[in-house]
């Protein structure tokens, strides 16, 4: 299995947020409106459509979210994610990246099998042959 990991304005301390230390301000920043609507935006119209035109459907992208994503954003996304079986929501409390990756990582491989990773963002582009 091929496991792409993609953080979805998950709120917690990673390499773009090591210097936030008040997680509460880090959430009105995170969550602005005009941010989400960029990133959703992104996802949307410069991911999602190299994810779908793999000709290797053989992969999952797992959309990492804190569990206090705003609702109105959780929904929109789980209305793109329904529409896919390459996609899938993960939610978590945990604000440390290598815990809430670990968490995902050790999840997909309870079956023993070997699996790929990767990491990709809302303005990544991908060849239909990347998988």
């Amino acid at each position: 299995m091929i496991v792409g990991h993609r953080r979805f304005s998950w709120v917690g301390f990673s390499d773009t947020g090591r210097l936030a230390t008040d997680i509460e301000r880090a959430k009105i920043e995170l969550w602005n409106p005009m941010r989400m609507a960029i990133r959703f935006w992104l996802f949307e119209q410069v991911l999602l459509p190299s994810l779908d035109a793999q000709i290797d459907q053989g992969f999952v992208v797992s959309l990492l979210i804190s569990d206090d994503l705003p609702q109105k954003y959780r929904d929109r996304l789980e209305a793109i994610v329904q529409e896919r079986k390459t996609l899938r929501i993960h939610a978590t409390t945990k604000k440390d990246i290598d815990e809430a990756l670990r968490e995902q990582i050790s999840a997909s491989q309870l079956d023993g099998n070997k699996e790929v990773h990767f990491r990709i963002d809302d303005d990544d582009a991908v060849s239909s042959k990347f998988i």
